[in-house]
């Protein structure tokens, strides 16, 4: 929904794997992602360089990014898991 962002994703029947780039060139903390009925209620963590996961929160229809998550000009890669 926010102009400027970058999504790109894979899915299967329970995860969806994302990768999000803020292009604007500086931090921002009005990004909204929008999530479908089927995966609302799922659990967002953010793929941390070594392969771990830290929970980023819960996805909803209009989901407005934590700041810091998506710093500016850096891909940022986060899953959507569904219980």
């Amino acid at each position: 929904e926010t102009p400027g962002t970058w999504l790109l994703t894979a899915r299967n029947d329970r995860e969806l794997v994302v990768m999000a780039e803020n292009l604007a060139g500086e931090e921002r903390d009005d990004i909204v992602l929008k999530f479908s009925s089927e995966w609302r209620g799922a659990e967002l963590s953010v793929i941390r360089a070594d392969g771990s996961r830290e929970p980023a929160g819960v996805a909803s229809e209009r989901f407005l990014v934590p700041p810091g998550m998506m710093p500016p000009t850096r891909p940022v890669f986060f899953t959507v898991t569904k219980p």
